[in-house]
């Protein structure tokens, strides 16, 4: 097989982390779809390693980094304290997530940087109203 084809297991996987990505970009509350889309991404993942068609090692440590990564979102927000929640986000390991450009946003961002600013993002947002509550600063 050469480095061009991805086999039928390795298309489904792609396609499957693609929508997870979407769907943790989108963070709508109560989403069971989300949990169950990652354990079965998971499983896949555990079947593509085990495939005839394994693909190359580099992509191989790509996918598991970036199934890491919306698991460590995921686990971010089952937390209950907005303070553990941020700091559970800045410790997602984003540096270490291949930086290969995503064809639907521009200038080659990545999705997995694009996600983590955003999650991070939201945590602080919520870190900040935990904290100060929703009192308005207006200038003098």
């Amino acid at each position: 097989m050469t480095n061009m084809m991805m086999s039928k297991i390795e298309i489904n996987f792609t396609r499957l982390l693609a929508q997870c990505e979407v769907m943790v970009s989108e963070k709508k509350q109560g989403d069971w779809r989300l949990e169950k889309y990652v354990k079965a991404l998971d499983q896949q993942y555990t079947d593509l390693k085990k495939s005839i068609h394994v693909p190359a090692k580099e992509k191989l440590i790509e996918y598991g980094q970036k199934l890491d990564f919306i698991k460590g979102i995921l686990n971010a927000d089952k937390l209950t304290c907005a303070l553990q929640k941020a700091e559970a986000s800045q410790l997602l390991a984003t540096s270490s997530v291949p930086t290969l450009p995503d064809s639907t946003t521009e200038r080659g961002k990545t999705t997995t940087k694009r996600l983590h600013l955003q999650a991070t993002s939201h945590y602080t947002n919520e870190m900040r109203k935990e904290l100060l509550g929703n009192v308005s600063i207006t200038p003098l």
